[in-house]
């Protein structure tokens, strides 16, 4: 069933969050799937999921390094937005949140073995 959702409408993260917080038990696990760009809320979504005690696992699937994979993104550029998704992800992993990067040359079973590991 999780395979068949489409992404719908534009609420922001921490709207989500804030509105689903009182029907999560505290401490259940939450898994987010996010390239963690164009929502600002992300971050402290994650930070506060993280804070009320739930065990918090972000699959974010490098939408940058696919965009490279398709197209001629000038280095530079590369570079800068692959920085700033570093930072992202060091932010979230400091929350304590389990972070798996997703490269678009991983299977996502591969992937996903990161959570085991960590």
């Amino acid at each position: 069933m999780l395979a068949g959702v489409t992404s719908k409408g534009s609420m922001p993260l921490q709207a989500v969050t804030n509105a689903m917080s009182s029907r999560i038990s505290r401490g259940s696990p939450v898994f987010i799937i996010s390239s963690l760009e164009g929502d600002g809320t992300t971050l402290p979504a994650i930070r506060n999921l993280a804070g009320k005690g739930h065990e918090v696992i972000v699959l974010s699937p490098s939408s940058i390094d696919l965009e490279r994979l398709v197209s001629r993104i000038p280095r530079m550029s590369y570079e800068v937005l692959k920085l700033e998704r570093q930072n992202r992800l060091t932010a979230i992993s400091g929350y304590g949140a389990k972070v798996i990067d997703w490269m678009p040359d991983i299977e996502l079973s591969q992937a996903l073995l990161q959570v085991k590991s960590a």
